[in-house]
Order: C-alpha cells, then structure tokens, then sequence
C-alpha cells in the first residue's frame, strides 16, 4: 500500500542516513531532494505528490521537525535517535520506533488506524491516526483487515523500539 509506485517515485531513489553517514552522503540526499518533483526524499524515495504518504508528510513533518529528525539521526545510531527523538516528543508518535523516520511513523500509525479504534484525543499521535480516516479506500481496507482478524478483540501493548506484542482473547 505505501511502498506501491502510487506512493514513490522509484527512479528518483532516496538515501538512508545515520550517524555513519559522511558528509559526500549528505550532500547526495540534498542533490537528490532538489530532482524530487514533491520536493520530498526520504528513505524509500522521492515521494508522489498525491500519495498518502506525501500527504502525511506534508501534515506532520514540518521542514523544522525533518531538519530535528535529522541532526539526531546523523549524530546518534538509529536506535538512540528514535529514543530521543521519542523522548523528547512523545506526544508526535504512535510509538518511540515511528520516530525511526517518516517511512516508519506512516508504517506504525497505520498499523495502530487499524488495529484501534478511532482516537478521541488531541496530540499529534492521535492525529496521525485519525489521518487515514479522511481516505474511504483505507477505512474500507481497514474494515476488511479488521473483519479477517475474527471477533477476537485486539489488544495492542507496545514496548521500546517498536516491539509490538498482539493478545488475542480466545
């Protein structure tokens, strides 16, 4: 669904960096953002202008916060840069992994639109859940997801680095 030619420009590839990125690297991903039409590259590519996920992006990763994600990332291993990243800012993700990069906060937040219901609350997190109710054609597939599940209620119990744990009740 995200990784789908709908959502990145697969000829126009993008460049993972972390703290042993050198600065030729860098250099690489920022010449590479320019040719991106959306004039968005993350990990996965340059993203579509009318994907899903250049729209989350667009709503959540404000220039400011990509410009944060990535002095922690290029300072820290990803592990530590997902931890302070979410520790710093807990109410933005869904989980202290969605703080990875943006290809894994679409990932997790749409892991939780469709495991849990819809969230009443105000933070961030609770928005970037919310986000994908405003596509019919995901809260379609959602339901169709949910009803494979069974009637046996879900429980989602998250712990550091994205592990997530699913009880089933029997």
């Amino acid at each position: 669904l995200f990784r789908s030619t709908d959502q990145v420009d697969w000829d126009n590839p993008g460049i993972s960096l972390d703290n042993e990125s050198t600065e030729e690297d860098i250099s690489d991903f920022f010449l590479l953002q320019e040719d991106c039409a959306s004039g968005v590259l993350v990990q996965e590519g340059c993203l579509n202008e009318d994907s899903y996920f250049n729209q989350f992006f667009q709503a959540f990763w404000s220039q400011e916060v990509f410009d944060e994600h990535l002095n922690v990332i290029l300072e820290n291993t990803p592990e530590e840069a997902a931890e302070k990243l979410y520790q710093a800012s807990p109410d933005n993700y869904v989980s202290e992994y969605a703080a990875t990069n943006p290809g894994e906060d679409i990932a997790e937040s749409w892991m939780y639109f469709v495991i849990l219901d819809a969230s009443t609350g105000s933070s961030i997190k609770d928005d970037k859940i919310n986000f994908f109710y405003q596509f019919d054609e995901l809260v379609e597939l959602r339901q169709d997801i949910r009803s494979n599940l069974g009637d046996k209620p879900t429980i989602i119990a998250s712990s550091s680095w994205g592990q997530i744990k699913m009880h089933l009740s029997r």
